[in-house]
């Protein structure tokens, strides 16, 4: 999406300020670059704020690979904050993906909490008998 935005510089007007908006696409780094100048006037004090924001743009292809190199399984993707089957025409989209060892993990944490539940009240015990 990032690269069929328009390039140029539009103006807001709002009540107490005025915002310079500039979109820049940077067509071979794949980034979107938003440039603001805002200018607010409040009881006669005028001040004045830049802002720049940087957005880069990545195939899916390319997330879902680095994804898999560095463990994980089962990668889906989702239309953001939505549960509906992301796909390249989204504005942005959002991946859920799993460890390999996502099972063994949870067996490990669920092993420590019983221990825990276990031990607990020897420990206290002990602790609370000083």
């Amino acid at each position: 999406r990032l690269m069929h935005l328009t390039e140029g510089t539009k103006k807001i007007n709002g009540d107490n300020y005025i915002c310079y908006w500039e979109d820049i696409v940077d067509q071979d780094a794949h980034k979107w670059i938003v440039s603001l100048n805002i200018n607010i006037n409040v009881n006669q004090n005028k001040k004045s704020y830049s802002e720049k924001h940087v957005e880069k743009g990545y195939k899916f292809y390319r997330i879902k690979s680095a994804l898999k190199t560095a463990g994980f399984k089962k990668i889906d993707i989702y239309k953001s904050f939505t549960f509906k089957k992301g796909n390249k025409t989204n504005d942005r989209v959002h991946f859920v993906a799993l460890k390999r060892d996502y099972k063994k993990n949870i067996i490990k944490q669920s092993t420590i909490k019983i221990s825990w539940l276990i031990s607990k009240p020897f420990i206290l015990n002990i602790f609370n008998s000083r």
